[in-house]
């Protein structure tokens, strides 16, 4: 039987490390996606009052559009508590 040789060259490595050493980009994830949950919950809620109270025309569009802000707000929690936790 032949014995198996390791290999003289060490694995690729990805680069060099960054000047500044390892960041953690937790804060900069929870602002954004903060920012942009904020702004999709304001433009769906003025798409529903028009679409409900001006328009009189409410469709699946918008009830879909509904339910999918309902379910991306406690998504958004469950980010950041899990940025916060390290994952």
């Amino acid at each position: 039987m032949a014995s198996r040789v390791p290999p003289s060259d060490p694995p690729p490595s990805f680069g060099p490390p960054p000047p500044d050493g390892d960041r953690h980009r937790g804060a900069d994830i929870i602002v954004t996606q903060f920012v942009f949950t904020a702004i999709a919950t304001v433009l769906v809620c003025l798409r529903l009052f028009v679409r409900a109270w001006i328009t009189r025309n409410v469709g699946w569009d918008d009830i879909f559009m509904a339910i999918t802000l309902i379910v991306t707000i406690p998504g958004t929690g469950f980010n950041i508590m899990m940025i916060r936790e390290g994952f």
